[in-house]
């Protein structure tokens, strides 16, 4: 579910779908950019059960935002998105997959870890 909510962020476009260099207008993108990934990707290898934890999920979504965060410099338009919508994920990853863990001294059995 987290995966779509970033694909129908309003701003999540350029990240839906493999970057056409020709289509996109980015010709230079491929010798920049040596292993693309993007969410649409992400979502279809996680729909048909192709992660194998859900840290090699988190590895995709991070290389989304490692090559967005390198081809569009800082203070472009699609790079602070990219850091909005990685903190999106980052909070969701860590509320799903590992949850803090709560110290409770005055539990039974002494802090619960």
């Amino acid at each position: 579910r987290t995966i779509d909510a970033l694909l129908q962020d309003p701003h999540g476009a350029p990240f839906a779908r493999p970057v056409d260099p020709l289509m996109d207008g980015v010709p230079n993108y491929p010798s920049v950019i040596s292993h693309a990934m993007d969410l649409g990707s992400v979502s279809a290898k996680l729909k048909r059960g192709g992660y194998a934890s859900p840290q090699a999920l988190r590895e995709d979504v991070a290389q989304v935002w490692r090559n967005s965060l390198l081809f569009n410099g800082q203070g472009h338009p699609v790079h602070d998105v990219a850091r909005r919508l990685a903190r999106v994920f980052e909070d969701a990853y860590h509320r799903i997959v590992a949850p803090p863990l709560h110290l409770d001294a005055n539990a039974s059995g002494g802090a619960d870890y």
